[in-house]
């Protein structure tokens, strides 16, 4: 899997969005919306959620930080220029003041329990610092720099701050904290609006802007800058970034129509490592078993002979355009198929849940082929045939559809065998 097309979320943005994560499968995305207060939308690995008001009165854009399973931390400049807190924990509190004169829309990340780093831009145009240590909020420091847009931070170890800005040039610059701050350095680039940064590992950093010809662009950190990749778009303000598992990316930006846009890169698909370590052959392997467990029969092992024979089916069916969902023939091994709209916006698990959700038409007995209510049961039958004893899996898109296609050794769904 590549990253995904833009799909539109709705709603009406007057800012660059943020974007955060605080558990696997989760995204909490904001923006401002023309009546100046904050909107915000949540993924939940099943759906989006309809739009919610935080109100406000915010005269630039918003950041989001978490630093715990269900907190989330947002922050806006205010039409004061001061910069404003709230904060989820179960329940939202109240907006409070942590003073400051701005200019931009400000930048938030934790880098451990309890501990947040805010960044804006001053009126002088350096960038400012304050941060939260579980107990006070710091003073304000100032960092430097010549900055012409917003901020962005991103963390990727304990104690480790890296941000980025764009400076009067159009460059990204990027300067970093490991016990102390380095000088600012130039990453190149021409951007008209502030970027934005995320990590999803130990030294790993993802970094975006919106370039001058209004697409997103990107540039990443593994032990060097890789190039500027062009990620397209028709971009209206600036971008943000979330990263809810490792090789997971989500990118955020409002179009010229003001909508929020949602574009995604799920590194996990794009080979499945030998092994079930690997995170796509762990979910996959969790899904199936939990169904194999509620009927008493052996967990299926993973096979990687299997996922490479699944995966020529799989871009087969993404080659063809729209969601045509045909068996293959002659291969001697059980098939499952699921496809869905847009990629990225079904889990792994939600997929094995949809061929799971068959066995309210199962009852145990000969296998026929349909439930007894006539129902379709053959994706479950096969999940939990008792002789089946592995299964590989592959995932392709064509940018509109997604595929998952798993295979199954032995193959079940034998007419006249009982089951399970």
């Amino acid at each position: 899997m590549a990253w995904t097309n833009w799909y539109n979320l709705g709603g009406v943005c007057s800012s660059a969005p943020a974007a955060v994560s605080w558990g696997e499968n989760r995204i909490d995305a904001f923006v401002i919306d023309t009546g100046n207060t904050i909107s915000h939308i949540a993924w939940d690995g099943y759906n989006w959620s309809a739009w919610d008001s935080l109100s406000g009165d915010c005269r630039y854009g918003v950041a989001a930080a978490s630093w715990a399973s269900n907190r989330l931390d947002i922050f806006t400049i205010a039409t004061d220029g001061s910069l404003y807190h709230k904060a989820w924990n179960g329940a939202w509190s109240d907006w409070e003041t942590l003073g400051g004169r701005f200019i931009s829309a400000p930048s938030a990340v934790s880098w451990g329990e309890n501990r947040i780093d805010v960044f804006a831009i001053g009126t002088d145009n350096a960038t400012y610092h304050i941060a939260w240590d579980g107990s006070a909020w710091s003073g304000w420091e100032n960092l430097g720099g010549d900055s012409r847009y917003g901020v962005a931070a991103a963390s990727w170890a304990s104690n480790r701050l890296d941000i980025f800005t764009i400076g009067t040039d159009g460059s990204l610059y990027h300067k970093a904290w490991d016990g102390a701050w380095s000088d600012w350095e130039t990453l190149g680039g021409n951007f008209i609006s502030a970027p934005a940064a995320v990590s999803w590992a130990g030294n790993r950093i993802d970094a975006f802007g919106i370039g001058t010809d209004n697409a997103t662009y990107h540039i990443a950190w593994d032990s060097g800058w890789s190039g500027w990749e062009n990620l397209g778009g028709d971009c209206r303000y600036g971008v943000g970034a979330a990263s809810w598992a490792p090789g997971r990316l989500d990118v955020f930006t409002s179009d010229t129509a003001g909508s929020l846009n949602h574009k995604a890169w799920d590194g996990t698909a794009i080979s499945v490592e030998p092994g079930a370590a690997n995170a796509f052959a762990q979910e996959i392997l969790a899904a199936h078993n939990r169904y194999r467990a509620e009927v008493g029969v052996p967990s299926l092992q993973w096979s990687d002979s299997l996922a490479a024979d699944a995966q020529p089916w799989a871009d087969y069916l993404a080659s063809l355009g729209g969601l045509n969902l045909i068996h293959s023939e002659g291969t001697g091994q059980g098939e499952s198929l699921f496809g869905g709209s847009p990629p990225g916006a079904f889990s792994l698990t939600r997929m094995v849940d949809d061929w799971g959700s068959e066995k309210k038409s199962f009852v145990p007995g000969a296998f026929t082929g349909v439930g007894f209510d006539g129902g379709v049961i053959g994706h479950y039958t096969q999940m939990i045939w008792r002789s089946t004893t592995h299964v590989g899996c592959a995932i392709a898109n064509n940018g509109q559809d997604e595929f998952l296609v798993c295979r199954y050794s032995p193959q079940g769904n034998v007419i006249g065998q009982y089951v399970p």
